[in-house]
């Protein structure tokens, strides 16, 4: 079993342990505010939640500044980002709708276990779940499962090139801050001590199909993970979503790693695109 040197940042997952978003950590003593859930989950609040107006890529504006160091970056994750909601509480989908929502959260030990709880990890049917129950629409790969006007196929979006089908959400979806999102799932490796994780990214604007994302609880940027614009050149499907976690510590099999070799790569794969309506959703 590798151990890690340090833990591997995640993007949208929560480790049980985390001193500030936990399940099961010291909350209580640091969290302001503590939102009571359906399933009867506290949840630690930093702030109250802000809803943003716009989706056009401007991170001093967005959600009233809550993505930035100033306020309350740490304490949101790429599924507020994405859904321009701040609610300042590292939300995970389907936490605040799912009277069932069993919390899936990361231990990874100072010998390098890795476990879940729930013996659970995170998964494009599990996450997408979540998130239709906090009210967004999956829209493909797949059809939208709601009465609405969007009918884009799986097949449309991706053999295609996107802007040609996506701007028919644009005519077809009510006014208001709507937009499109796509999801990321990295499945979970216990051999290599990968916890899983999933990963969301916003669309900016239909015409010229350009994206932003949040890094979990760092800044927000226009590039994918190997500094390329997301735009209808380099849309979410087929951006490079690859990200190094290492380095890990030396074991007793491998008590010398050649340089490199030691560092754990974990790739975010493209798993749905989704739609958030301007009717609002329900994220904590």
């Amino acid at each position: 079993m590798t151990k890690f040197v340090r833990r591997p940042k995640l993007k949208g997952m929560i480790y049980a342990d985390d001193p500030l978003h936990g399940q099961w950590g010291n909350v209580v003593d640091i969290a302001p505010d503590l939102v009571n859930t359906p399933s009867g989950t506290k949840v630690p609040q930093y702030s109250k939640t802000v809803i943003g107006t716009s989706t056009a890529y401007d991170p001093a504006v967005n959600c009233e500044g809550n993505f930035m160091s100033y306020k309350f970056q740490p304490n949101n994750n790429c599924y507020n980002y994405s859904t321009n909601y701040a609610t300042n509480s590292f939300a995970q989908p389907g936490r605040m709708t799912q009277d069932n929502y069993q919390p899936v959260s990361i231990v990874l030990d100072e010998q390098g276990k890795l476990s879940a709880t729930n013996n659970s990890y995170p998964t494009g049917p599990s996450i997408v779940t979540g998130a239709v129950s906090d009210g967004l629409i999956n829209i493909g790969p797949g059809v939208a499962k709601t009465a609405d006007n969007i009918k884009i196929t799986g097949s449309e979006l991706l053999d295609k090139l996107p802007s040609d089908y996506f701007i028919k959400l644009r005519d077809e979806s009510p006014e208001g801050v709507s937009h499109l999102v796509a999801l990321l799932i990295s499945e979970a490796n216990e051999s290599k001590g990968w916890p899983g994780d999933f990963h969301w990214v916003r669309c900016d604007d239909l015409v010229s199909f350009t994206w932003s994302q949040k890094d979990g609880p760092d800044q927000i940027t226009n590039f994918d993970f190997a500094g390329k614009p997301i735009d209808w050149e380099n849309p979410p499907h087929l951006a490079n979503w690859t990200c190094n976690n290492g380095p890990t510590a030396p074991t007793p099999s491998v008590p010398h790693p050649v340089k490199g070799d030691d560092d754990i790569v974990s790739v975010y794969k493209f798993y749905t695109y989704m739609w958030v309506p301007s009717s609002g959703i329900n994220i904590i």
